[in-house]
């Protein structure tokens, strides 16, 4: 959690662009050579080892080995040429190195860190602002199939049904809305006590059309605006899942913040 907070302002989904990293973090990347925004290929970034010789060689090659245009084979070979990668097709570009996250440590965040980082500020707040949680509960619906919920909390008076995502979308609050819809139709016994929320750690620039849906009395401290040092905007909304349940969203970054805004809806 450390390590993640400390490099909020900089962080890239995979990679952080800063020139220096702290003793203590630079076991987790490895230096290297970003290439992006090539044509034909400019929905792709290419990662590439930082050539440590200064010597002109051959970095990078690209070969399309289907035919889909006259223009395919070798698309592009690069070579390293002192501050500069060259390529015949797209002449020189200036070399760009970041600080790329190690494999297994990128795999990790992309599947799972999000979940771990919510379980954590969940286990803080235990005994405080909740009573208990369960994590990952595998459940079947009333039609046999089975069901994964990231996390069921328990407050005085209400049970929360939790989803963690990486970086919250329009999409995934859509596709959650509608299992909360077979949650409310499997438990209506409580229905009255059934509580919904979906939490980001990023958030997609789409979730702006929510920002002015909250009343200004309703919304927590530092959100639907630009927070100083962090690069992705965190929202807090609600959206209607029936006639009597709506779903909260929210993104956080910080842990700090996350935990106290978990408080704050858990306490509601």
């Amino acid at each position: 959690i450390t390590f993640v907070n400390f490099h909020l302002r900089n962080f890239s989904n995979l990679y952080i662009e800063s020139d220096i990293l702290s003793d203590q973090c630079t076991k987790y990347f490895d230096r290297m050579l970003i290439i992006e925004d090539l044509k034909k290929l400019h929905t792709y970034k290419f990662y590439i080892d930082e050539p440590t010789d200064t010597n002109e060689s051959t970095v990078l090659g690209i070969y399309q080995k289907v035919k889909l245009d006259e223009d395919y084979q070798l698309k592009y070979l690069f070579e390293s040429h002192g501050k500069k990668l060259h390529d015949k097709q797209e002449g020189a570009i200036e070399k760009k190195s970041v600080w790329v996250l190690k494999p297994k440590i990128a795999q990790f965040f992309i599947s799972n860190f999000f979940e771990q980082f919510l379980f954590s500020a969940l286990s803080d707040i235990k005994g405080s602002a909740i009573e208990d949680y369960v994590e990952n509960y595998h459940a079947q619906w009333s039609n046999s199939k089975d069901c994964e919920l990231d996390a069921i909390v328990k407050t005085s008076n209400n049970i929360y049904y939790v989803e963690a995502k990486t970086t919250l979308s329009v999409r995934l609050i859509n596709e959650y809305i509608t299992k909360c819809k077979k949650i409310i139709r499997d438990f209506e016994e409580i229905d009255g006590h059934l509580r919904f929320l979906i939490v980001g750690y990023f958030s997609n620039p789409e979730l702006n059309v929510f920002s002015q849906t909250v009343k200004k009395e309703d919304l927590p401290e530092g959100y639907n605006k630009k927070r100083t040092d962090l690069h992705n905007i965190p929202y807090y909304f609600k959206v209607p899942i029936d006639n009597t349940h709506d779903l909260i969203c929210f993104t956080e970054l910080s842990y700090a913040k996350l935990k106290s805004t978990l408080t704050d809806v858990f306490k509601e």
